[in-house]
This record gives structure tokens, sequence and C-alpha cells, in this order.
């Protein structure tokens, strides 16, 4: 009997296997107006009635992996005064998708 308990706590803490992985980039600015340096920020995912689905933190030269289920996702990010456009994205059972936000500054 112990032994199923144990295999119904393993099933309940199964590793996220969908969601979003992506970094975040400046371009505007002093020449040459573009940069390869992985910035910090933000990046929260909403669902399609507006509720926040989850939500990463970022330091500068690392980029962000956020687990998620299934669904469509409106992705806002931010990254000090830069204007980050927001993203929509699909997420698929067993895929991270990969997400590039470009944000601009001057």
């Amino acid at each position: 009997m112990p032994a199923l308990g144990i295999a119904v706590l393993a099933a309940c803490t199964k590793t996220p296997t969908s969601g979003i992985r992506g970094d975040l980039t400046y371009v505007g600015g002093p020449a040459p107006g573009q940069s390869n340096q992985l910035e910090p920020g933000r990046v929260v995912a909403y669902t399609s009635d507006g509720g926040e689905a989850g939500s990463a933190d970022f330091a500068e030269g690392v980029g962000f992996q956020l687990a998620l289920p299934p669904d469509t996702y409106v992705l806002v990010a931010s990254s000090g005064d830069a204007i980050c456009p927001h993203k929509s994205v699909t997420i698929v059972e067993d895929q991270y998708e990969t997400v590039h936000f470009r944000c601009g500054v001057q």
C-alpha cells in the first residue's frame, strides 16, 4: 500500500514540459544602435481573459524560462525604461516556444 502513495505523489509533481524561453536585447540609442548583450528584465504571461498566468524575472547576461500549460498567451516584457513590444504565443503540449524581445531605447 505505501508504494501506491509514492506513485501518486510522483505523478502530482511531474516536471513541467511546456512553456516559453527566450531573451531580451536592446535596439536603438547611440551607434551602433543594436546590441547582442542580454539585458535584465521581467516577462509576464497573460491568458486570453487577461489573467496573469505567470512571470519570470531575469538578470543581465541570461535569458528566461517560464513553465506554462498549453494555451495562447500575450507576453509583456519590461526592462528599465526600454519600450518592449507585446508578443502573442501559442504553447503546445511538451514544447517550449522560443521568444526574443527586442526592446527600443533612445
